[in-house]
């Protein structure tokens, strides 16, 4: 007869069992599992069709290159990010010269040619539109003016336009708050696509205002497309510009750039000849065939071109004035040179 197990051991025996038995209910064991959590997992070799194979992901095609307009700064549809929440807008920076009464966006047009030019342009908003009697029949009287839009005024006194665009403006009885017209190069390029010749005028740092108005205007009398300035350090729309340019503000495009040298750039690519009036010029303007697509850059009087924007150019021309007289005013500089432009087209 087997003799009985010591006191205790079949205690430790039945214990033993009993985890086996619960190890066996919760599944495998678990340093199996720490040990497979810590493997490797096997990879086959790079011909197998395994879901672990890495396989060599060609590059991403490059996105088409998006035209930078050397404009002020718009979104790109490529660059547009998602959705934002629409914040309320906030006032800009006041140009100089602009009525601190009006915001950026806005500005006093005055005078009769400059309103009447105005009202006769569809991009025109009229936001205010202020009369006296006199200047209220005068327009009433005038075919090219819309009668529609002559039922937004409101017949005031002399001394009520005065407070609004000043005490020193010419404004012949008749003031128009508006909104600025956005034009840019790219419209430029539209119409000298559309037309057999082009002509514009670039202004680099011209801060005159009556005297941007006056090329502007000199621009619509010999045929030219557009007046393109810089953003800064440059005149910007204003009721004085306006009343200079008697009405040719709404005739033809006033565009406003960020970079005048990279403007002359997308302007040669488009088959302009950019000629830049300096008095050192080794032509005279006559002496370049101005009949096609031309650009002419025009600086201060005192300073000339910059530098860099004198390099874009493709010929530095001269007018032929007299020895004793240092140089001629900036819009009357334009304005000859328009006027050989025109003659040559005339006469070809």
């Amino acid at each position: 007869m087997r003799s009985p197990p010591p006191r205790g051991q079949n205690r430790e025996r039945n214990n033993r069992s009993d985890r086996n038995d619960r190890n066996d209910r919760k599944g495998p064991d678990r340093g199996a599992a720490k040990f497979e959590k810590g493997r490797k997992p096997f990879r086959k070799d790079h011909k197998s069709k395994s879901a672990h194979f890495d396989v060599a992901r060609k590059p991403a095609p490059k996105p088409s290159k998006v035209y930078e307009s050397p404009l002020r700064a718009r979104p790109s549809p490529a660059l547009q990010a998602s959705p934002k929440p629409i914040q309320a807008a906030q006032p800009a920076e006041r140009p100089a010269g602009r009525p601190s009464n009006a915001a950026a966006s806005e500005v006093w047009l005055y005078g009769y040619h400059a309103v009447a030019a105005a009202l006769a342009n569809q991009e025109r908003r009229i936001l205010r539109l202020l009369v006296t009697s006199e200047a209220l029949d005068r327009l009433r009287a005038d075919a090219s003016v819309p009668q529609p839009a002559l039922g937004r005024a409101h017949t005031v006194g002399r001394s009520d336009i005065d407070k609004v665009v000043g005490e020193q403006a010419v404004h012949q009885g008749i003031a128009m708050l508006t909104r600025s017209i956005e034009h840019h190069l790219e419209d430029v390029l539209a119409i000298a696509e559309a037309r057999e010749t082009c002509c514009v005028v670039m202004l680099d740092q011209v801060s005159d205002p009556h005297n941007v108005g006056a090329i502007i205007r000199s621009a619509a009398a010999f045929d030219a497309s557009a007046v393109i300035t810089l953003d800064r350090r440059a005149a910007a729309e204003t009721g004085a510009m306006a009343k200079s340019a008697s009405g040719a503000l709404d005739r033809i495009a006033f565009v406003q750039i960020t970079n005048l040298a990279r403007a002359i750039e997308v302007l040669k690519e488009h088959n302009f000849w950019v000629v830049g009036l300096e008095a050192d010029g080794e032509k005279t303007v006559s002496a370049i065939d101005l009949k096609g697509r031309v650009a002419f850059v025009l600086g201060t009087e005192g300073e000339g071109l910059r530098r860099l924007v004198r390099e874009s150019c493709d010929e530095i021309a001269r007018l032929p004035i007299n020895a004793a007289a240092e140089s001629l005013n900036v819009s009357n500089a334009a304005a000859v040179a328009l006027y050989e432009r025109r003659r040559q087209i005339e006469t070809k």
